[in-house]
């Protein structure tokens, strides 16, 4: 898939493209007159505030025109980050700012998201530092009791497969990048306490490796 703009959106497109596909979903872009029928197809959910975004939760599908990083992390949420279509996005606003921060766009996701309603009578945009910070703690540690935060990053809560995808969103983005040493001092890798790319990369491998051994134990039996 290509992307336009800006090299920072064809990244984290990119980037956002393969997590969604690990999570065992699709990213599909279609031209204007393919999303016309696409957004009236029975099981599709067309984005009210966003023209040419919908999003088919069972199939786990997110459909758009022109891919933009911030808003592909708010329909991701929907799809990756509710029980069902009907949950409210209040909810995964905590898990929506923690994927924008891995990608290092915490501002252009913040104003790409002044219009959203926080409360009767205020948009986020329209609050201070101060009460924008709070505001989010708050969203990042209900989302920890939803379960769809673990261990301060962002996972899926659909089921693939017979389980529950737990995938570290981390590894999934920046795994194509172990190689690069430039990254070494800016690895986002030192969220967990790891100081740089080479730390990061074992700690993944490590993780996969454990969760292998599970795997083959458990099917042992």
């Amino acid at each position: 898939m290509q992307y336009e703009s800006t090299r920072e959106n064809r990244e984290n497109c990119k980037k956002l493209e393969r997590l969604i596909q690990r999570w065992g979903g699709q990213l599909i872009r279609l031209t204007g007159e393919q999303f016309y029928y696409i957004e009236r197809t029975p099981g599709v959910s067309a984005a009210p505030f966003i023209a040419d975004y919908a999003v088919h939760y069972e199939k786990r599908q997110i459909f758009c025109v022109t891919p933009i990083w911030y808003h592909l992390i708010h329909e991701m949420g929907h799809v990756f980050a509710s029980p069902s279509m009907k949950a409210s996005e209040y909810d995964f606003l905590g898990w929506e700012f923690l994927l924008a921060r891995q990608l290092k766009g915490v501002d252009a996701w913040l104003r790409s998201n002044a219009d959203y309603g926080v409360s009767p009578d205020a948009d986020l945009g329209g609050l201070s530092k101060s009460e924008v910070a709070e505001l989010l703690a708050d969203r990042v540690e209900d989302g920890k009791r939803q379960g769809i935060i673990r261990r301060g990053r962002p996972v899926s809560i659909r089921v693939v497969q017979g389980r529950l995808q737990l995938t570290d969103p981390l590894g999934l983005l920046f795994q194509q990048d172990f190689s690069d040493d430039s990254l070494e001092s800016g690895f986002p890798g030192r969220n967990l306490g790891l100081h740089n790319w080479r730390a990061a990369k074992e700690h993944f491998r490590c993780r996969l490796s454990h969760a292998q051994r599970r795997r083959n134990g458990s099917n042992r039996g």
